[in-house]
């Protein structure tokens, strides 16, 4: 009796012998056609694994009772990825790592040499993994500049996971960042300086996340003004800021600007789109430096400065009416106000009152005050002449019809007196308001005498002796050279004066005889009167003078 297990299928030829003890032999033979038998493999448990981790084939083994096969194994990991396996001892070994979690089917394959194979599965339950990112550094910036992520890498074993990344930049500004080759990458720039936790999130398409913080320290940039270019404009005009504009890469910052004009004058300017308006008028003439400052709200500033040359302006009085007045009364200017833009201008004013009079003005509220009397009739031009503390100067001129006054001559007290004395005139003052006036003066005595009288500071001074007894009326009259007079008059009564005989010698005669009066004289301060003589002879007898003479001497 024999047995034997063939190690392979094929058709054999099995041939029995059988010899006795003497060498003798028999030989028979017959076929044995043996089929392949497959090879079994085991019962396979169901396995965990994180993606990415490799995952090993457990407890895969098979038997074969083809002892003389050769086998083949290979694995489908049921993520499109199949692969040979190696076979040890019909132990299979293999390994595999996941790109990505799921849940998968795995098929183990045993084949031998013939062709008969064993297949067995079992499922592979694969886990996410989070991906991680690395730790990231401080940085430093300045506000306006831009900021990137750096060293902002991360890793996934899900090597077939997609990822998306944000960054929270810390000032109220999220976005999406760019991932490449597992980099994120991303740039900002803040808008205003501060320290900042700057967030930044990796999130893979499974929902695991990896979140890591630095700190951006974001220093402050002062803003920059723009160069301002040289102005010129007149006194009292509005000059404007030109091309005042700035720029701050702080975008967020708030500014306010001044404006120190260089006249003593600084002023809180207004700001518009990053241009700095204000408009000033400058009071006085010169060259001044205007210095524009524009200020962030963390401190920083820039100034710039420019030159602003000021005109002079002329004053400008306005015109000016004619008057009229009388010769000795007051002629004060009127309306006469000027302007003058330059609001800080000292001014000095002149008046030539046409007269050869030119005199310094008041100057008050910008209006020229001046008074004048003419001593003359006449028309005057007027020039007023108004300079500012600069050189300027403006001229306006109006005529002044200046009308005569006649004289006034005073009350003037009546007189008496003796005839044939001497009469003054006593306080024939007289006064005229035209001070340049010449003045000529008579007197009416009331006697038919009229005489010119001498005129001494304003006072009429004339004499006259009456020749008759009487009530006269005096007439003063003062008259001047344009004409005008006045007059005055008063009583002047004059009493009779007897004449006065010289002394007669004494005479020495007969009775009898006829006696002759001598010559004899008389005198009379009325040297208008007329006379008649009569002679008292002593004896009783009178008798009128008749062929006597009497010689009359002056009466005055």
């Amino acid at each position: 009796m024999a047995q034997h297990a063939f190690g392979d299928n094929g058709a054999y030829t099995v041939t029995v012998t059988i010899a006795d003890d003497d060498g003798g032999t028999s030989v028979q033979s017959f076929t044995a056609t043996i089929a392949n038998a497959a090879p079994s493999l085991a019962a396979l448990a169901d396995q965990s694994a994180a993606e990415g981790a490799s995952l090993s084939l457990q407890g895969v083994n098979f038997t074969d009772p083809g002892l003389l096969d050769t086998h083949s194994a290979t694995v489908d990991w049921g993520d499109g990825t199949t692969e040979a396996a190696t076979i040890s001892s019909k132990a299979l070994s293999a390994q595999h790592a996941y790109g990505d979690n799921g849940a998968y089917a795995v098929t183990v394959t045993v084949a031998d040499d013939d062709g008969g194979t064993s297949v067995k599965t079992f499922t592979a339950t694969i886990g996410n993994v989070a991906p991680a990112l690395s730790d990231l550094a401080g940085q430093s910036a300045s506000e306006g500049a831009l900021i990137s992520l750096q060293g902002a890498t991360f890793t996934d074993p899900g090597f077939l996971d997609t990822h998306s990344a944000t960054v929270n930049w810390g000032d109220g500004a999220t976005e999406s960042a760019t991932v490449s080759s597992k980099a994120v990458l991303a740039q900002h720039a803040y808008g205003d300086n501060g320290a900042y936790t700057v967030t930044v999130t990796v999130a893979d398409d499974d929902g695991g996340r990896s979140v890591k913080t630095f700190t951006a320290a974001v220093a402050n940039v002062a803003p920059e003004l723009a160069a301002l270019a040289d102005q010129t404009t007149a006194e009292g005009s509005l000059i404007s800021l030109q091309g005042a504009t700035f720029t701050d890469p702080g975008t967020l910052d708030s500014h306010t600007a001044t404006v120190n004009w260089g006249d003593g004058t600084t002023e809180t300017a207004t700001i518009s789109t990053k241009t700095v308006l204000a408009q000033h008028a400058y009071g006085d003439n010169g060259a001044y430096t205007v210095t524009v400052t524009v200020k962030d709200d963390d401190g920083g500033t820039h100034a710039r400065s420019f030159t602003a040359t000021v005109a002079n302006v002329p004053p400008s009085l306005s015109a000016l009416a004619d008057q009229s007045a009388a010769e000795g009364s007051i002629v004060s200017l009127q309306g006469a106000a000027f302007t003058d833009p330059g609001f800080l201008d000292t001014h000095t004013a002149a008046v030539n009152w046409g007269d050869g009079t030119t005199e310094s003005a008041t100057i008050s509220s910008k209006t020229v005050s001046a008074h004048h009397a003419y001593g003359d009739n006449g028309a005057y031009t007027v020039t007023v002449t108004l300079a500012d503390d600069d050189g300027a100067t403006d001229a306006r001129s109006f005529t002044a019809t200046v009308a005569n006054v006649a004289p006034a001559l005073a009350a003037l007290a009546d007189q008496s007196g003796a005839e044939g004395s001497t009469f003054s005139l006593q306080n024939a003052t007289f006064t005229d308001a035209g001070t340049l006036d010449s003045h000529a003066a008579t007197v009416d005595w009331g006697d038919g005498t009229t005489a010119s009288a001498t005129i001494t500071n304003k006072t009429v001074s004339a004499r006259h002796a009456y020749g008759d007894n009487g009530t006269y009326t005096a007439v003063v009259t003062v008259k001047d050279d344009d004409g005008a007079s006045a007059s005055s008059t008063f009583k002047v009564t004059v009493a009779n004066v007897a004449p006065t005989l010289a002394a007669l010698p004494n005479l020495d005669t007969i009775e009898g005889a006829f006696v002759q009066l001598p010559p004899s004289t008389y005198t009379d301060l009325g040297y208008l009167d007329t006379h008649t003589a009569t002679i008292d002879w002593g004896d009783g007898t009178s008798a009128p003078l008749g062929d006597i003479v009497l010689t009359r001497t002056a009466g005055r």
